[in-house]
C-alpha cells in the first residue's frame, strides 16, 4: 500500500514538471526568452485626407514585428519594426472602404509564442448629391428619316443631353456621323438606336462646355463602344483627351478600360483633380481605324479611387524637337525656317518641317521633320502639284522653280497648267534635274482636290524642301521613302533629316529656266554632290515615351549616304545596305557643321543595326 502510494505521488510531480517545463518560452538551444510584448497607440483609425498627422499610431514592442492588410489599397508604412516605439502611418484607403491591420512579433524559435495586435482602419464614402449625373448623352433626341447617315455637323437631331453641366454643351469633330444600324446593347444603360459612328483613323467628337461642379473633385467616366469586325482595344481604337475652361488642345489623356473584349461594352476611367477644379471640361474621342461605334457617353460625380491624376498646375514637360540639327560651324549664307500646318482629320496644328536653306547656293542644306500617323490622314499629293515659293523667302533668295501665275492654281483656264514655263532648273551637259522633295510629298497628305489646297501638303512644294536630283542610285532613294511610311513611321514618331551635301561648287544649273531656255529672273543655283537621310525612333516604336526620356538602350538611329550622278555615267541599281552610315559618320562627311539629334546619347549614334530597322 505505501509503495503503491509513494509511486503515484511520484508519478504526479513528473507530470506536473512536465506541464511546467512546456510553458517556458525558449530558444532552439534550450534558453530561455523574454516574453514579447506588442502594443498598439490605437485599436481603430478613421483616415483624414485633409490631415495626415491624424493617420498615425504607435507600435510599442520588446522584439522585431511585421505588419500586414487584409485590404490591398490600404496603403501605410513602415511594415517592419523593432525594439521601442514606431510610428505607423497609413498613407490611403480607397473611400468608404474598411481594412485592417495586423501587427505580429517575429517568432524568435519553433516553440516561440508570438504576441498580435490588430487595428482597423476606415474612410467615410463621400457623400455623393442625389444627382451625382454632370452630362449623359445617349443620342436618342430624333432619328434620322434621309438616305444616307448625317455627320455630326449636318444634323443635330440626336443630341440629346442631361445632367446638371448639360446645358451648355456644344458639339463638334470631322468624319463622326450618327448610325443606328448597330444599336448599343449588353451594358447596364445601353440606350440601343442612335450611336457615334467613326469612319476612319483621326476621326473624332469633341463635347464642350460641361460645366464641373466646384465641390467636387473625383468623376467617372463611361460609355458604350464596340468595333465591328475586330477587338475594340482600349487607348488604342478609340483615344479620350481632356481639356478645360473652354481649351481644345488635347492637354490630358486618359488611361481607360473597357469591361469585356466582345461586342458592345461599358468602356471607362475614374479621374481627380490635384488641386481647384475647372469650370468646364472638353471631351474628345479620336479613333484609329474605322467602323467604330460609342454611346450613352456618361459623366458623374464619383467616390471611386481615381485612375488618373490631373494636375493644372504642373507645368507640362517641354522638350527640344529631337529632328531638329545644332549648328556647331555658323555660315551667314544659311537661313533656318519653320512650318507648321493643320492636320487634315484631328485638326491638330503641327510643325510641318524646319529647314536650313543656303541664299548663295540656292539650295537647301537639310530639312527636319517628325513622321507619324496623324501627317498620313488625307488622300495624298496635291493635284496638279501646287509649287510656289517660301512666303518666308525674297525672290532672289530661293530657286525659282514655280511659276510665275501659281496665284491661279490650279489653271482651270489652262487645262489645269500653268502658263509660265520657266519654272525648272536649266539642262547641264544634256542632263536634267528633278525638282527633288527633301520630305516627301506623299508624307505630308492631303485633300487632292481642296482648293486652296491643305497647308500641310502644300508647303512641301516650296523650293526650300526641294533640290536638284539626279541619283546615282535611284532605286536606294524610292526604297528608303517607302520604308520611311511602310516600316518605320510609329506611334513614338520617327524623326528625320534628309539633306544635301556640296562637296564643292563646280557643279551649278540656272533656275527659273525652261530646258536650256533661261528667263529674265534666271540665276545660278548650286547642285549638291550627295544627299543623306538619317533617322531616329525608339526600337518598339509604342513606348508612349518621348525621346528625351528614353535611355540609349531604347533607342536607334541610322544613316545613309546617297551619291549625285554628276557625270551623267547612266543609273545603276544598289543595295540599301551599302549605303548605310552611322548618324556621326555622316556628321564627318558633311563637315562638322551639324549635330544630329542633338541631346541623343552617344551610343546610339556612332552605330547602328541593320536588323534594327528590318535591313
Amino acid at each position: 500500500m505505501f509503495k503503491k502510494e509513494v509511486i503515484n505521488r511520484l508519478f504526479i510531480c513528473i507530470m506536473l514538471f512536465s506541464v511546467t517545463a512546456s510553458c517556458v518560452n525558449t530558444d532552439d538551444d534550450g534558453g530561455e526568452l523574454e516574453t514579447a510584448i506588442l502594443d498598439s497607440s490605437v485599436e481603430s483609425l478613421e483616415y483624414d485626407a485633409d490631415n495626415p498627422e491624424n493617420n498615425c499610431f504607435t507600435v510599442s514592442s520588446n522584439v522585431t514585428w511585421k505588419a500586414d492588410s487584409d485590404l490591398g489599397s490600404l496603403k501605410f508604412s513602415p511594415k517592419t519594426g523593432g525594439e521601442g516605439e514606431t510610428v505607423v502611418s497609413v498613407l490611403d484607403i480607397p473611400e468608404g472602404e474598411t481594412g485592417t491591420i495586423t501587427i505580429m512579433t517575429d517568432k524568435r524559435s519553433t516553440s516561440d509564442k508570438q504576441a498580435t495586435v490588430t487595428v482597423t482602419v476606415t474612410r467615410k464614402a463621400v457623400e455623393l448629391p442625389e444627382e451625382a449625373i454632370v452630362y449623359l448623352e445617349d443620342l436618342e433626341g430624333g432619328k434620322w428619316n434621309g438616305e444616307k447617315p448625317p455627320f455630326l455637323d449636318q444634323w443635330s437631331g440626336y443630341i440629346n443631353a442631361s445632367g446638371s453641366g448639360a446645358g451648355n454643351v456644344t458639339y463638334s469633330g470631322r468624319t463622326v456621323s450618327i448610325r443606328d444600324n448597330f444599336p448599343s446593347s449588353s451594358y447596364e444603360g445601353a440606350s440601343g438606336g442612335n450611336a457615334f459612328y467613326f469612319g476612319g483613323d483621326g476621326a473624332y467628337v469633341s463635347i464642350s462646355g460641361i460645366i464641373l461642379p466646384s465641390e467636387y473633385d473625383t468623376y467617372e467616366l463611361s460609355f458604350g463602344a464596340t468595333q465591328y469586325g475586330t477587338d475594340f482595344v482600349p487607348g488604342k481604337s478609340i483615344r479620350i483627351y481632356l481639356d478645360f475652361n473652354g481649351g481644345d488642345s488635347r492637354s490630358h489623356e486618359l488611361n481607360y478600360s473597357r469591361k469585356s473584349s466582345g461586342s458592345w461594352a461599358e468602356a471607362g476611367t475614374v479621374f481627380a483633380f490635384a488641386n481647384d477644379v475647372p469650370e468646364t471640361v472638353c471631351i474628345t474621342f479620336v479613333s484609329n481605324g474605322n467602323n467604330i461605334r460609342i454611346d450613352d457617353i456618361r459623366l458623374e460625380i464619383s467616390g471611386k479611387t481615381p485612375e488618373n491624376i490631373i494636375d493644372l498646375n504642373e507645368a507640362p514637360k517641354v522638350y527640344p524637337w529631337p529632328e531638329v540639327p545644332e549648328t556647331m560651324k555658323q555660315n551667314a549664307n544659311y537661313k533656318y525656317v519653320i512650318h507648321r500646318a493643320e492636320t487634315i482629320i484631328s485638326k491638330k496644328e503641327v510643325r510641318n518641317y524646319s529647314a536650313c536653306y543656303d541664299i548663295y547656293r540656292h539650295n537647301p542644306v537639310w530639312v527636319a521633320y517628325p513622321c507619324h500617323e496623324c501627317y498620313l490622314e488625307g488622300q495624298g499629293r496635291t493635284e496638279p502639284d501646287p509649287w510656289r515659293p517660301d512666303p518666308l523667302f525674297d525672290e532672289s533668295e530661293q530657286s525659282i522653280i514655280y511659276s510665275s501665275d501659281w496665284n491661279d492654281w490650279p489653271w482651270l483656264g489652262n487645262g489645269g497648267k500653268p502658263q509660265d514655263k520657266f519654272q525648272y532648273w536649266s539642262y547641264v551637259n544634256g542632263m536634267s534635274f528633278t525638282r527633288g522633295h527633301l520630305l516627301r510629298s506623299h508624307d505630308r497628305r492631303g485633300t487632292k482636290d481642296k482648293n486652296p489646297p491643305d497647308e500641310l501638303n502644300l508647303q512641301t512644294f516650296y523650293p526650300t524642301n526641294i533640290a536638284p536630283e539626279k541619283f546615282q542610285y535611284p532605286n536606294v532613294h524610292s526604297e528608303l521613302e517607302e520604308f520611311l511610311t511602310g516600316k518605320w513611321t510609329c506611334s513614338d514618331t520617327c524623326y528625320v533629316v534628309s539633306g544635301c551635301y556640296y562637296e564643292n561648287d563646280d557643279m551649278y544649273t540656272y533656275d527659273a529656266c525652261s530646258g536650256t531656255t533661261h528667263s529674265s529672273k534666271t540665276k545660278k543655283c548650286i547642285v549638291p554632290t550627295h544627299q543623306f537621310k538619317i533617322y531616329l525612333r525608339t526600337k518598339k516604336g509604342n513606348t508612349g515615351k518621348h525621346i528625351m526620356e528614353c535611355d540609349a538602350s531604347e533607342l536607334m538611329a541610322i544613316g545613309f549616304w546617297l551619291p549625285q550622278n554628276l557625270n551623267n555615267v547612266g543609273e545603276m541599281e544598289g543595295n540599301i545596305r551599302d549605303f548605310a552610315r552611322s548618324v556621326d559618320e555622316i556628321e564627318k562627311l558633311t563637315g562638322g557643321e551639324f549635330d544630329f539629334f542633338p541631346g541623343v546619347p552617344d551610343s546610339v549614334t556612332e552605330s547602328y543595326t541593320l536588323d534594327d530597322w528590318g535591313l
